[in-house]
């Protein structure tokens, strides 16, 4: 497996009593998208990516500090058909 891509929402500008600026923010649930490449010389079996959750909680007057959860994504590679010519 190689690099991943990693696809996030567009986030809604907000502005906050605490911030000059608007900042970005989301709102209720959040799709997060990931994009694997798995190597064609990957055996066929399940998988697991581990890997942590980063996110900032905040209201109108202030935000909490920094904090992260813990993310698995699982996945099941199968024996396809004739690898793709290059």
């Amino acid at each position: 497996m190689s690099g991943s891509n990693i696809i996030y929402p567009k986030g809604e500008l907000k502005k906050f009593a605490f911030s000059d600026a608007p900042l970005s923010v989301y709102q209720g649930t959040v799709r997060v998208d990931i994009a694997l490449q798995i190597d064609h010389k990957t055996q066929p079996g399940d998988y697991e990516v581990k890997g942590k959750l980063g996110y900032q909680a905040c209201n109108d007057h202030a935000c909490l500090p920094p904090a992260s959860v813990p993310l698995v994504i699982s996945f099941k590679v199968e024996r396809g058909g004739p690898a793709p010519r290059r």
